[in-house]
């Protein structure tokens, strides 16, 4: 909605107000023999007496972009985060996640790697550089980075390992999960795709040559609903964006019989992952067969014998037919 403030009244077009809903309770006014008339209480439909505009008070003087410092509002955000993160932390401690003790991280890594196979780490690093080359963010809005390059080689090899067929991702940012991962499907070739979700960054650009479904400035249930209209069946989810109970639930109609779950930022006390893992636990079908493994070297990784490091935040849920292959 386009909308030009004069001090603290707000004019909106029309054409994209009428007949929907206002954020702000609008006054009875009238502008050039035009008028709308409140038909209830804050939030409801309004309808047309005249013509032309609608002339709606602002809803405080910050909206009008005065009022407290610019930082001073983000750091209330930031607080709020945190004490929101803070409440899912707390349920985390009351219904702990399943685990497997027969498979931990440390043990899981290793039978990610198969003797005798060569991997192309070098070309992973590249594909992590040439993205964080490509970011269009401007300075200021790079408040949130790109999957640490340990991450994306453990994303690669569990991947590799499992051969998904389709994937999805929630949280595409500047796309070096994404690109690791089709690059990993790729390397199989068994013709499957990487679906990917942000709802508010859109300015990665996957290459020609990788398989990758974008879906810009959606949110993770429409992208889930749109693929279940196409009948289609996920094999492998990455969460690394904050979800609901909307998007677990629309991830249940979607769900192959052996998906497998892996989540960015697990990172105790508090943080996203922490309040993802909690929803999945509560709102999957089924959550009650698959076990969690989780990282316990948070920020150092696991080691691979050559000296690199794979995996510092992600967490992975397993059913018990793919736990089974693993162990």
């Amino acid at each position: 909605m386009r909308a030009d403030s004069f001090g603290r009244i707000r004019i909106i077009e029309p054409s994209r107000a009428l007949g929907g809903k206002l954020r702000s309770s609008p006054a009875i006014v009238s502008v050039t023999g035009a008028g709308i008339v409140p038909q209830g209480k804050f939030g409801e439909s309004f309808r047309e007496v005249g013509r032309s505009v609608i002339v709606a008070p602002m809803k405080s003087t910050r909206a009008a972009g005065q009022g407290f410092n610019p930082f001073v509002r983000a750091g209330v955000r930031a607080l709020r985060r945190r004490a929101k993160l803070a409440v899912w932390w707390w349920r985390y401690q009351i219904q702990p996640l399943r685990t497997d003790p027969g498979l931990t991280m440390e043990s899981l890594v290793r039978r990610l790697v198969e003797p005798g196979e060569t991997y192309p780490y070098e070309e992973l690093e590249r594909i992590q550089t040439t993205c964080r080359s490509r970011d269009r963010r401007l300075p200021e809005e790079r408040t949130s980075g790109s999957t640490r390059v340990q991450d994306t080689l453990f994303l690669y090899l569990l991947v590799r390992r499992l051969r998904p067929g389709t994937i999805f991702e929630v949280g595409t940012l500047i796309g070096t999960s994404a690109s690791t991962m089709a690059y990993a499907q790729a390397e199989y070739g068994n013709g499957g795709m990487l679906h990917t979700v942000d709802g508010s960054y859109g300015g990665f650009e996957p290459s020609p040559e990788q398989a990758i479904r974008c879906f810009r400035g959606q949110r993770s249930h429409d992208a889930l609903e749109t693929m279940r209209t196409e009948n289609r069946r996920i094999d492998l989810v990455f969460i690394d964006g904050t979800i609901g109970r909307r998007d677990v639930e629309a991830l249940n109609q979607v769900r192959s019989p052996d998906l497998v779950i892996a989540l960015h930022d697990y990172k105790p006390p508090i943080d996203k992952g922490i309040r993802n893992a909690w929803m999945i636990d509560r709102y999957f079908d089924g959550a009650d067969q698959y076990a969690w493994i989780l990282p316990e070297r948070q920020g150092v990784g696991y080691p691979l014998g050559d000296g690199r490091f794979v995996n510092s935040s992600v967490a992975v849920s397993l059913p018990e037919s793919v736990r089974r292959k693993l162990r």
